[in-house]
């Protein structure tokens, strides 16, 4: 049975509720049943508007009495999060209390309800609702293949624990990206690439973007191609030595510029021509596997791909290949099908290194490519950062799931929630003093945000 605790006062609105109480309120969550719906707010302020409290006489009067414009002591204020029927949501997003709708604690039932938390089949849960610490969160996860999603949070906020215990149970494939090795603990189950090894060539067509190649040093690195066929993946920098001890052998016949098409000038003191030297430098600079033809996408999934040993423009262009290799091969299968796409989560660690908004980087075009269109080849990506405004805007703003662990920094919050559609002064403050393992959750497909404390 509902506990009734006060009634509706004027003013309310389709999104906010004023009730009057003889009692100041001790609940969160409170509701109106009407046509046997049931509209749930969640309480936001209370103020004292009748001082005669003190007065006992008033006071007994007041206990007895139903006339709440008259007697009421405490105005309470709440939010409209959602509206249930038979215990489902519902689309009701119109309705306005009129003064003297009676209105009662919102029920445990209720609550698990309207946030779509109840325990059930293809659910995990993942903690505990923070302010009913009887009720546990379990979450629908096709939620993460329906939207891109972030996880952000402060280094030691706990956003790095919850996502690797997450990807041991999710029965998804996934590849996880990371600047750093703490990953490499999901080894047991996984593909791993470390040490800075790559596991996907660059094509050959790519090396022009890659290496940054005007259009003469592209064509003496295709005259090589030409003329010497490569079967097998090849370093740049062992590429490098090889297409200068060819052409170093090519400047001993005088007619070895017939070859080229850009056919250049050059002072026969000179040993080879001058775009050969630059190219040979810039090959050199980069540890990268080049291959002639597009390598077979690796079939064997999970993987972690760490890429700490690599310099800053060898990790962009690895992580360029890996995700353009993924999307292409994902393109190739399910473009024109009416066969549906299997799910892979692209989890990326550290995302505002590969996707800043400061800067252009190798990977970021694919990056937001991949976050445009990747979902209708069943590419989801899971986005990681300790400092979210300095990822792609156009990366986060295709987040339509958001785990928000402690962010300490007002911009950041900024940043991340004016994205969301319930963002307000108290979600500013709820993320500035959540707790280690504490999150709020929101997502486009939901009524309205969760705190959760993780247990996962």
């Amino acid at each position: 049975m509902m506990n009734f605790i006060g009634v509706a006062a004027p003013g309310s609105t389709r999104r906010q509720l004023f009730f009057y109480s003889k009692d100041i309120i001790s609940t969160d969550y409170v509701s109106i049943e009407e046509d046997r719906k049931r509209y749930i707010f969640e309480v936001a302020g209370i103020e004292t508007i009748n001082e005669r409290l003190k007065d006992a006489e008033f006071f007994r009067i007041m206990r007895v009495e139903d006339d709440y414009s008259k007697y009421n002591i405490f105005k309470t204020e709440a939010y409209f999060i959602g509206a249930l029927k038979d215990r489902e949501i519902i689309n009701d997003f119109f309705y306005i209390a009129p003064p003297g709708t009676k209105i009662y604690n919102a029920q445990k039932e209720d609550i698990e309800n309207i946030f779509d938390i109840t325990q059930g089949v293809d659910r995990i849960n993942i903690g505990n609702f923070l302010k009913y610490d009887s009720i546990s969160v379990h979450l629908n996860f096709d939620m993460l293949f329906s939207t891109h999603s972030s996880i952000l949070g402060r280094t030691g906020s706990g956003k790095t624990y919850f996502i690797k215990n997450l990807l041991k149970i999710l029965r998804t494939k996934y590849i996880a990206i990371s600047p750093t090795d703490e990953y490499n603990s999901l080894t047991e189950n996984v593909n791993l690439f470390d040490s800075g090894r790559i596991p996907v060539a660059i094509n050959f067509s790519e090396c022009k973007n890659a290496f940054d190649l005007n259009d003469s040093e592209m064509q003496y690195l295709k005259d090589y191609f030409k003329s010497k066929e490569i079967d097998e993946t090849i370093s740049s920098v062992e590429l490098a030595e090889i297409i200068y001890s060819f052409y170093q052998k090519l400047n001993i016949n005088s007619n070895y510029q017939n070859l080229f098409i850009f056919a250049e000038k050059t002072n026969p003191k000179i040993e080879l021509p001058r775009f050969v030297s630059t190219l040979c430098e810039k090959l050199s600079r980069i540890n990268i596997l080049i291959s002639f033809v597009r390598k077979k996408l690796i079939s064997k999934f999970p993987i972690v791909f760490s890429t700490q040993e690599l310099s800053e423009k060898e990790e962009s262009i690895a992580v360029h290949s890996l995700l353009s290799s993924i999307l292409h091969s994902r393109i190739n299968k399910y473009k024109g099908s009416y066969e549906k796409p299997e799910n892979m989560l692209i989890v990326l660690e550290e995302a505002h290194n590969y996707a800043p908004s400061t800067k252009t980087t190798k990977c970021k075009d694919i990056i937001v490519q991949i976050a445009r269109v990747g979902r209708k080849y069943g590419l989801h990506l899971l986005v990681l950062s300790q400092r979210p405004r300095y990822i792609d805007q156009t990366l986060l703003s295709q987040c339509g799931t958001n785990f928000i662990f402690n962010l300490p920094n007002p911009q950041d919050i900024e940043y991340v929630m004016e994205h969301s559609y319930f963002y307000n002064e108290k979600s500013r403050n709820t993320i500035q003093n959540l707790k280690t393992g504490e999150c709020l959750i929101t997502s486009n497909a939901r009524n309205s945000d969760i705190i959760c404390k993780i247990s996962l």
